[in-house]
């Protein structure tokens, strides 16, 4: 049946059964529709738009669709569809709008002026076998839309399928079955909203080039840790972007310097990378990035290795160079190449230097979301070592500049504040190898479509508590508390090495270790305590209890420095003051969290004496006391200084005892005004014991 008009379907259904309805003029649809089917053809020519086609629920299906819309005539899916025949766009547009269609079979006559359309939310699927008959093209009209979609999938066994022209995926890429030749024709999209992905496939399923976007949200001008998803990318990529600096002469603001860096007054380095071999903790090591001459296009990101990059903002404004503006807005990377695939090699290396040596700084190598849990988990047995891994701890620590210090997860205990141990697409992290001869082989089987979820959630985990440390909107941190059968109150391998930041708050272990994830025993003692460390700048800060473990138990914080004790709960805030000028307000000694079997009484600290981990417990006597006291210490040979402070925190008095014979050491306080005072004891060995004492 051929219709050049109007089709009006009053009541219908019109049902095409094994014919084919060819309609060259628009429809007007009544409380009936067309009823299609696996036999069914569908044919829409004529001129100028068409409008809606609309198919009865439960029959949107076609044997062949056609359209033949000259005039740039558009129709609009108004429903999934699946063809299992042949597809032919020949002329105009087929808008998909927020729906998926499904060719199943073969395709026809595509090119620049038979199109697929989106509304920047539909899906394409192709399946079935043998030869597609043609490339795929998008409505370029409105670039950013029209061919902007949600989702593309092809399984299509031995077959390449080939993009004439621009498609930009803000979803997922499944490649199933066949082969996508993108032309360089296909685009990541990254924003606010998500990033585009390339699920996991396998064999050759992807040739041409990509162009991977990254999108940096507008934070704070603070460093990032970024890795490449392509092969094939460059400084230069990134310089197209953002600004980027480093040695070389010349510091004419808007020029360039003799190695290709934007000159700045002291070119100074804006990207680097991390060296392992360098002996010490993990904040030594950094390299700046440079290729010693005056083009960066020969400078390229290597594959699995993380990079942090200062991020200034766009290039919108040579102000940014000279720091005169201080804020960084909102800024999307783009880096053009062909697709990581199949196993990569990591870089990783253990240079045996010291025990605390072996951090690498790493990368996500693929245009995907990864899961370092499941990959990490996959033939583990206790140890470091696991079915794509060797001598690997099971700890992903991941920068954050929102709160301008580390987040990080621990696989083999499952604490931490990246949730679930997702590293984002472009996310570089560091990693510390266990031992000699480090090997670890990313799979493409642990990408996820699982996105990396907000840092602090409100749903309570029922074994874990949380503590922020907030400064600041931008300065904060996270202590991790999980109490776990057969661990211990030493560093192990189900603990998070702490490593600062900004602010910071960590636990010691007995073995004084500073910890950001503290996994220990939940002991069956009344009293139980864990100290804690924290540091910042002068000002105020507070601690933020996101949740805390149902295991019958009543947690309290106690504050040293205030002699105070204040029960817990989720949701609760403690503000306080910290001095960096007053020792005693911040460090090892103010704060620990005490856990107990019934209720304690709040208030003042009296009680609770537990000796801190690794240190001695100090006696002081006479206290109250005046003239001569006497303090002793089972490390007293150990003790390096002696000093006096004030509740306000003035130092009153330092002594550096030299004689510790008698066994005991002997201060003269007479000239010290009547008062309470805190008295630190100093170690030799950078230890620091705290005691409470009052002079009459």
């Amino acid at each position: 049946l051929n219709i050049d008009g109007i089709l009006n379907t009053g009541s219908g259904p019109l049902v095409v059964n094994a014919q084919t309805l060819t309609l060259n003029g628009t429809v007007t649809y009544g409380t009936g529709a067309i009823t299609g089917g696996a036999t069914s053809n569908l044919s829409i020519g004529g001129t100028g738009n068409f409008g809606t086609l609309t198919l009865t629920s439960g029959a949107q299906t076609l044997n062949n669709f056609t359209v033949n819309r000259t005039s740039s005539g558009n129709v609009t899916l108004g429903h999934s569809l699946a063809v299992s025949g042949v597809t032919t766009i020949s002329n105009g547009t087929l808008s998909i709008g927020s729906n998926t269609l499904t060719i199943n079979g073969t395709l026809s006559g595509m090119s620049a002026s038979g199109t697929f359309s989106s509304n920047g939310s539909s899906s394409l699927i192709v399946n079935g076998s043998g030869a597609l008959g043609s490339s795929l093209f998008f409505d370029p009209s409105g670039s950013g839309t029209t061919n902007r979609f949600a989702s593309f999938t092809y399984n299509r066994s031995a077959q390449t399928i080939t993009l004439g022209n621009a498609l930009q995926i803000t979803g997922t890429v499944t490649p199933t079955a066949g082969t996508l030749a993108t032309g360089g024709n296909l685009t990541l999209i990254s924003n606010a909203s998500g990033t585009g992905r390339i699920a996991t496939g396998s064999g050759t399923y992807i040739t041409g080039n990509v162009v991977a976007q990254r999108f940096i949200p507008a934070v704070s001008r603070s460093w990032r840790f970024l890795s490449s998803p392509i092969s094939n990318g460059t400084l230069e990529d990134w310089r197209g972007e953002i600004y980027l600096t480093g040695p070389g002469t010349g510091n004419t603001i808007g020029a360039l310097n003799s190695n290709g860096f934007d000159a700045t007054q002291n070119n100074k380095y804006s990207v680097y990378t991390y060296t392992e071999s360098t002996p010490g903790v993990a904040d030594i090591g950094w390299t700046g990035v440079t290729n010693g001459s005056a083009s960066l296009t020969t400078a390229p990101l290597t594959v699995g290795r993380g990079y942090r990059v200062f991020i200034r903002g766009d290039r919108s404004d040579l102000n940014r160079l000279r720091d005169l503006e201080t804020s960084q807005n909102a800024v999307t990377l783009n880096l053009t190449g062909t697709v990581n695939t199949g196993d990569i090699s990591m870089p990783v290396s253990n240079s045996g230097v010291t025990t605390n040596d072996g951090w690498c700084l790493v990368g996500n190598p693929y245009p995907s979301q990864y899961d370092w849990n499941a990959f990490w988990d996959l033939g583990n047995s206790g140890g470091v070592s696991g079915t794509n891994y060797t001598n690997i701890n099971p700890t992903v620590y991941v920068y954050s500049p929102a709160a301008n210090g580390y987040i990080s997860y621990n696989a083999s205990s499952g604490i931490g504040s990246l949730s679930g141990g997702i590293v984002a697409q472009g996310q570089a992290f560091f990693i510390q190898t266990a031992g000699a001869a480090p090997v670890m082989t990313f799979k493409e089987s642990f990408k996820t479509a699982t996105a990396p979820v907000t840092l602090f959630k409100t749903d309570e985990k029922p074994d874990e508590m949380k503590i922020t440390l907030h400064k600041d909107a931008l300065n904060f941190d996270d202590f991790m508390l999980k109490f776990i059968a057969g661990s211990v109150k030493e560093y192990d391998r189900g603990d998070i090495l702490k490593m600062n930041g900004a602010v910071n708050i960590s636990s010691y272990s007995s073995d004084k270790i500073y910890l950001t994830g503290d996994t220990r025993p939940l002991n069956d003692t009344d009293l139980d305590t864990v100290f804690l460390s924290i540091s910042a700048q002068t000002g105020d800060l507070s601690f933020n209890v996101s949740y805390l473990p149902a295991n019958n138990r009543y947690y309290y914080l106690l504050d040293s420095y205030l002699d105070t004790m204040v029960l817990l709960s989720s949701s609760f805030s403690y503000p306080f003051n910290l001095d960096k000028e007053n020792a005693a307000t911040f460090g090892d000694e103010r704060f620990r969290i005490v856990i107990s079997k019934k209720l304690l009484e709040e208030g003042g600290s009296t009680g609770i004496k537990n000796a801190h981990p690794g240190q001695s417990h100090v006696k002081v006597w006479p206290n109250p006391g005046k003239g001569l006291i006497n303090i002793t210490a089972d490390d007293k040979a150990k003790v390096h200084a002696v000093s006096f402070f004030t509740i306000s925190g003035k130092q009153v008095l330092v002594n550096k005892p030299d004689d510790h014979s008698s066994g005991s050491i002997s201060l003269d306080v007479s000239g010290i005004a009547p008062g309470i005072y805190l008295m630190q004891l100093d170690y030799a060995d950078s230890g620091k014991e705290m005691v409470k004492i009052v002079i009459e």
